[in-house]
């Protein structure tokens, strides 16, 4: 919960009469986010509040660090919509612009408000600008999960150190925390190191949402994961069971780490090991290299993004080891499937630019736009694919010809770019005719069920 809601409805529980009024400027977020659900929705006992105007005020510029409204109540009656209401928009010269030089900067246009639904999800817009195509949620909403969370990256993320002359152990080889992980390190690990060698076995290639672009990966990292295959998925090696093994260096790695845990954790250490860190909710645990196919997409971001990946044997770092498939983590959705062709489907309907624009009302705003993703996208009714079907065809072949484009395009690009948001923007300026048709069929595709 956030606490500019609690605040807002706390104040008239505790200071507002009956009929009494109340305006509060709030975050933007409580037109879209589902945390804010029961507030959009009335959905609370007491007390009895009406909000009877919005104002929003996101196209103000400057104004705060994040997109703003103000919310009007009224501590009587039901909630009902539309509600009436303003949006203002318009650039000042600095914050705390005096008052009336402001108001002959801004535009002001009257409108209402209404609540939508787009499968369990609420959002408010304005009247008359719903865009969201009818039908339920997509079949694929529940094959999608949230990617794991590699974490401590210091504990976690390696690169292969080589000899000068004599390189490395493709079977054994020694390895390091990556400068990456060094860089990207939070407060408590700057400047932790970790090396040792460990068992190929035990390396994987991890990839996040910073790494997606349309049809592609810019790079996967390598990380050692204490993970064996089990049942649909994997189970968790601790270091005893890699002593009792005689996996030799995952033991003496896990044997740093766990005193690592337990030096920057603290009391908290006790709570939650660093194996069950690791695999939280699942989410390392559940997934499976034994599928053919993994289809990937950023949870938050301005843009949507998504590409395939074949769960076979890759190469690292540069080097002649190759290591199991990609293994999801943090900042990621993914789903697996044996069936080629539906993997490149799926992925092509999440990069067309109809359910980036149709989900955008969804989407909760910072200060750089539209940010939280997550399965947003699958509350659209996108089908499940068919093989009998011609436009589904038509559509993972496109997709299959988009993710070969992108793999010779892409040394280049991450060569010459630094910036993942221009890379991302001049894969779409080279594939803009197919983009343009897989758009196309996307919208038929949705117009279908």
């Amino acid at each position: 919960m956030e606490l500019a809601t609690l605040f807002f409805v706390r104040s008239v529980e505790l200071y507002l009469k009956a009929g009494g009024l109340i305006g509060f400027v709030m975050p933007r977020s409580i037109f879209v986010s589902d945390q804010h659900h029961n507030l959009r929705a009335g959905s609370f006992p007491k007390p009895k509040l009406r909000i009877f105007r919005l104002v929003d005020l996101e196209n103000v510029r400057p104004l705060f660090n994040v997109p703003t409204c103000v919310v009007y109540g009224v501590h009587e009656g039901q909630l009902e919509y539309p509600i009436e209401g303003a949006v203002i928009e318009g650039v000042l010269d600095k914050k705390n612009e005096d008052f009336r030089k402001a108001f002959n900067r801004l535009n002001v246009r009257q409108t209402s408000f209404e609540l939508e639904f787009q499968g369990e999800r609420s959002f408010i817009t304005e009247v008359g600008k719903k865009i969201l195509p009818p039908g339920g949620r997509s079949p694929y909403y529940d094959f999608f999960r949230q990617g794991a969370t590699i974490v401590p990256k210091s504990a976690w993320c390696v690169e292969i150190e080589k000899h000068p002359r004599l390189g490395f152990n493709p079977d054994f080889p020694l390895v390091r925390t990556s400068e990456v992980a060094i860089e990207r390190a939070k407060k408590d690990y700057k400047g932790v190191r970790l090396s040792g060698n460990v068992e190929r076995r035990f390396l994987f290639a991890a990839v996040s949402g910073s790494e997606l672009v349309p049809f592609g990966l810019t790079c996967t990292y390598l990380a050692v994961l204490p993970i064996e295959v089990y049942v649909d998925g994997f189970r968790i090696v601790r270091r005893e069971e890699a002593v009792r093994k005689g996996y030799r260096g995952l033991a003496e790695w896990l044997e740093k780490v766990e005193k690592l845990w337990k030096e920057k954790r603290g009391e908290k250490a006790s709570r939650v090991d660093v194996y069950n860190w690791l695999d939280y909710q699942g989410k390392l645990t559940s997934q499976n290299l034994r599928r053919r196919f993994k289809v990937l997409y950023n949870t938050s971001g301005t843009y949507l993004v998504s590409c395939a990946v074949e769960n076979k044997p890759i190469g690292v770092s540069g080097t002649k080891i190759n290591v199991k498939g990609v293994v999801a983590d943090a900042k990621t959705y993914w789903m697996e499937t044996d069936d080629e062709n539906e993997a490149y489907y799926i992925s092509a309907i999440l990069n067309s630019a109809i359910i980036d624009k149709t989900i955008k009302p969804m989407q909760s705003r910072g200060a750089f736009g539209e940010r939280d993703i997550h399965k947003k996208p699958l509350e659209l009714p996108i089908p499940r694919f068919n093989p009998n079907n011609k436009t589904h065809m038509r559509l993972a072949q496109i997709s299959k010809e988009c993710h070969e484009k992108v793999r010779k395009i892409l040394p280049a690009l991450t060569e010459k770019y630094k910036s993942i948001g221009k890379i991302r923007s001049e894969i779409k300026k080279h594939l803009e005719k197919e983009l343009k048709t897989i758009d196309e069929i996307t919208k038929q595709i949705l117009k279908q069920t």
